[in-house]
């Protein structure tokens, strides 16, 4: 069981890597397309994004905008594989994913 004071370590972790990765000014369906897209390249299988809309959270302009910010927000990058558009986690992604599992790993060993 984590204590108080580990419990609000990962939480100064989370909001200090959030900030360094430009993760604080998400909505809440681009954090849930962004997981989405980190859990499912994780589990190594492919995104496209009409697996994002299929999510049924928004419209599908409301999801291809909010797939677009993303984009320019270098938090997912897109790559096309014999005509199809597939949605991977960017490197600024994978280094906040990393950093906050690394981050996790020291604050619960303790």
């Amino acid at each position: 069981m984590l204590t108080l004071e580990t419990t609000e370590r990962l939480l100064n972790l989370l909001n200090m890597l959030e900030r360094k990765h430009g993760i604080t000014n998400l909505d809440s369906h681009q954090r849930e397309f962004l997981e989405f897209i980190v859990r499912q390249g994780a589990a190594g299988l492919t995104v496209t994004p009409n697996d994002v809309v299929e999510l049924n959270l928004t419209s599908r302009s409301s999801t291809y905008r909010k797939l677009a910010d993303l984009r320019e927000l270098n938090l997912i990058k897109e790559t096309w594989i014999d005509g199809q558009c597939q949605l991977s986690a960017a490197d600024s992604t994978k280094e906040f994913v990393t950093s906050l599992r690394n981050g996790i790993q020291l604050l619960t060993a303790q």
